[in-house]
């Protein structure tokens, strides 16, 4: 077999194949031979038929089918031999098979890219310091509040108040654009959980027994996306709002009994101490989060490459698989909406070739640097994992569990690009400055 290699670009390469007559004969004879076994004819006994009459029968196809199997026999071994590492299929193309002559094909291959790191020591970084206030503890533990209030039948009044959380159907127009919508919660009072800017306003103060009210009040300029802006925004809504239930919101006081209730300090003062610490963690860890990104951003500056569509497209169709997900819970089928996929799919085009790149880049770094990952930093790992479930020790049944769903490599993957950025985060320059935006956190969720 002989192989030659032409350079289409830095990751796609033609592959030139050459197989001897000599070997192509041996294949086909062994091919017609198959097949004079099992045909049958009329005037031949089974195994008899001469082959001139099976070539002119059965040649056509018999010749093809052995082209495709010479080709799938022979590219991994080529390619192999010529250090090369496929990251899709091949397009084929061959001269056919001709008696006395060589078969020739040749195969037009995307492959990973040769990536060799530099300046990957010594990257100037800026950490940014998330201070944690006193605001922002008050604003968390009013969340707490929040998250605990009861919602009552409303007893001893015939009119709505602020407070109240109304149950409606609305229908009508916003300015010039016809609206309608189903079970919509609006507490009235509270701007952030109105369905319309204005709404909660409106209905202050209405009789809870007139189950069904017209309502008319302003938009804000602003209302609405840019293009039904000018017809909506700035205008009046016109609403019949259908009034299905009301409830009387009821939110703790704000002391000892409610830190109590939260389950994690005994004192109003001690909550606030561990609201505090879990800020101060979740904006360490926005920080370090900034951090890695401005790493790899800068990464990627200094060592430039380019990357096979194969690999964008597989990590894009892995994007879309999650998208599609998410969506469905939450009763959407991307599938109906071929144009609105099509364009989130181009809109993560541009993060996934800068995915590809910073996973390709971080294995060359590496490769270097002779980071790998033992068995004791795998125990570890199942073992944040299984505690992170609920699972405390179990850790054999996560391993278990991850394995059977093939998802060990993919660990054992994700850690050694952390330790390789952890190493690169160590032999870094960083210098710390104040934020000029505080993260936006939660003392439970962390940053965001």
């Amino acid at each position: 077999m002989n192989v030659t290699v032409e350079d289409l670009g830095p990751v796609e390469k033609r592959v030139v194949v050459e197989v001897p007559w000599d070997e192509v004969k041996v294949k086909l004879d062994e091919a017609y031979k198959e097949v004079g076994q099992s045909v049958a004819l009329k005037g031949f006994r089974k195994g008899h038929v001469p082959r001139p009459m099976i070539e002119k029968l059965f040649g056509a196809r018999l010749v093809k089918e052995l082209a495709r199997q010479i080709v799938e026999e022979t590219f991994p071994k080529a390619v192999s031999e010529q250090g090369l590492h496929p990251v899709a299929e091949p397009v084929v193309e061959d001269d056919g098979i001709k008696t006395g002559d060589a078969f020739r094909y040749r195969a037009r291959v995307e492959v990973a890219p040769e990536v060799v790191p530099k300046d990957h020591f010594g990257v100037p970084l800026a950490r940014h310091v998330h201070a944690v206030t006193d605001e922002m503890v008050e604003a968390e533990i009013e969340r707490r509040r929040e998250g605990m209030a009861q919602y009552r039948a409303i007893e001893g009044r015939d009119v709505s108040r602020e407070g109240d959380v109304l149950l409606c159907d609305l229908m009508g127009k916003l300015g010039d654009r016809p609206f309608s919508v189903e079970d919509v919660q609006v507490e009235i009072g509270s701007p952030k959980r109105e369905a319309l800017p204005g709404l909660g306003k409106a209905l202050l103060g209405v009789p809870l027994a007139e189950k069904e009210r017209d309502v008319v009040f302003d938009l804000p300029a602003d209302f609405g996306d840019e293009e039904s802006r000018g017809e909506s925004g700035g205008k009046k809504a016109r609403l019949l709002v259908t009034i299905k239930d009301a409830r009387e919101k009821s939110i703790p006081a704000l002391d000892d009994e409610f830190a109590k209730d939260t389950e994690e300090a005994d004192t109003l003062a001690e909550l606030r101490v561990v609201v505090r610490h879990r800020l101060e963690e979740a904006a360490r860890r926005h920080s370090d989060s900034e951090l890695r990104d401005a790493l790899v951003k800068e990464l990627l500056a200094r060592n430039p490459f380019e990357v096979s569509p194969a690999l964008v497209e597989r990590q894009l169709d892995a994007v879309m698989a999650r998208a599609h997900q998410e969506l469905r819970q939450s009763g959407i089928d991307l599938h109906a909406h071929p144009e609105q996929e099509e364009g989130l799919r181009e809109k993560a085009r541009g993060a996934a070739g800068d995915n590809v790149r910073t996973a390709l880049l971080l294995e060359a770094i590496a490769r270097r640097e002779a980071i790998d990952v033992t068995d004791a930093d795998m125990e570890k790992r199942l073992a944040e994992v299984a505690a992170a479930q609920g699972r405390g020790g179990n850790v054999a049944r996560v391993k278990a569990e991850l394995a059977k769903e093939g998802r060990i490599s993919a660990l054992r993957l994700a850690l050694r690009e952390e330790k390789t950025l952890d190493l690169l985060i160590s032999k870094a320059t960083i210098t710390e400055e104040p934020s000029k935006a505080a993260p936006e956190a939660t003392a439970q969720g962390g940053a965001k």
